[in-house]
């Protein structure tokens, strides 16, 4: 398959996804473009770019020689977080929201930015926030003496059943608190999933323009040879 690509077409496609990377679009539609521009599959365009991308990666001589710019294909990597980090990430997303901002507007700031890497950090918090409250509602049972074995309650078990309920109030709060993150979270996600599928119905249309576009492209063309034809014919007429 390789074989099949001149150098120009290879160059014109890392340089159609770079363009599209610019412009915070999807790397699919660059692929999709790519093929109608092409007359080629869309599938078999992404399968080549990976590939070409691995043997760049092996040799920047190469990449340095075809005016390719690695910086913008670079495959990502999935980010892990470990327990530690995980702890300063809820942290620092708890204080933005302390401070006015949305969950998905402190994720955001905190991934610079980063579309991909917002919805990582957003997809961590949102996990920990639920592995939290369930180990909140497993605690949230309190063990209290068997005062019906005993006629008086002494300062020590009044003072005990105090602190039980106390520790039993602030509990339910923590659970209520938790469970209106949970809530903004979300919704939050789903007007997230709106605006991605608002995104990608725009992108759609645009392909969509772009097609008919090419297509009376060619149309036009093909009528400027017929009217070419049609004066060069009623020259002739005009002559004899």
């Amino acid at each position: 398959m390789l074989n099949m690509w001149k150098v120009e077409s290879v160059k014109s496609l890392f340089k159609t996804v770079e363009n599209y990377k610019k412009n915070n679009k999807g790397i699919g539609l660059a692929f999709e473009d790519f093929a109608i521009k092409n007359n080629k599959k869309p599938t078999s365009v992404r399968n080549f770019y990976y590939k070409f991308v691995d043997i760049l990666s092996a040799s920047p001589e190469t990449a340095k020689k075809m005016e390719i710019n690695m910086n913008f294909h670079q495959k990502k990597q999935a980010i892990k977080f470990t327990n530690k980090e995980a702890e300063k990430l809820v942290k620092k997303v708890s204080e933005k929201l302390k401070s006015g901002c949305s969950v998905r507007r402190a994720c955001l700031e905190l991934a610079n930015n980063d579309p991909s890497l917002m919805v990582r950090i957003q997809n961590k918090y949102r996990n920990v926030l639920k592995a939290n409250a369930n180990n909140l509602k497993t605690s949230n049972v309190l063990q209290f003496k068997d005062y019906n074995k005993t006629k008086r309650l002494n300062d020590d078990d009044i003072k005990s059943l105090f602190l039980g309920l106390v520790k039993l109030i602030k509990t339910n709060a923590m659970e209520n608190a938790n469970s209106a993150l949970m809530e903004e979270c979300e919704s939050n996600k789903a007007k997230l999933n709106s605006a991605l599928v608002e995104l990608n119905k725009k992108d759609e249309k645009i392909l969509e323009l772009k097609r008919e576009n090419l297509i009376l492209s060619t149309k036009a063309v093909e009528l400027d040879k017929k009217l070419a034809e049609l004066r060069n014919k009623f020259l002739k007429l005009k002559t004899k």
